[in-house]
């Protein structure tokens, strides 16, 4: 159908034929709106927000989703793992100054005169 103007009519949905205006606004399927959706910090599968497990990361105090308690694991065991290595690296550090102050002072070697 054409309007006055010379220009094509908007088609109005009938109802019942089509989805309803708060559906379409909405951007989804009828049925499929579960709230928002976020990436596993671990595998990266798709989760809804609320059935996600939450670990707060240490630095920083940043909160982590996670698909499952067996994704958070792994989370948490490499957190240890990381924290572990860096109290080593704390404290091989904290040995080489050590060394390095205790050690008499090197002189470089003269340069030979040839």
């Amino acid at each position: 159908p054409q309007s006055a103007a010379g220009m094509a009519a908007p088609i109005v949905s009938r109802s019942g034929s089509r989805l309803s205006d708060d559906a379409m606004a909405a951007g989804s399927r009828p049925g499929t709106s579960g709230g928002e959706k976020v990436c596993c910090y671990e595998c990266f599968r798709q989760v809804y927000l609320q059935h996600t497990e939450r670990v707060e990361e240490t630095a920083g105090g940043v909160m982590r989703h996670f698909c499952g308690e067996a994704c958070a694991d792994l989370f948490r065991k490499a957190l240890a793992a990381r924290s572990s290595r860096a109290k080593e690296l704390v404290k091989l550090r904290s040995a080489v100054l050590e060394a390095e102050e205790d050690a008499p002072e090197l002189e470089p070697p003269a340069a030979s005169g040839s």
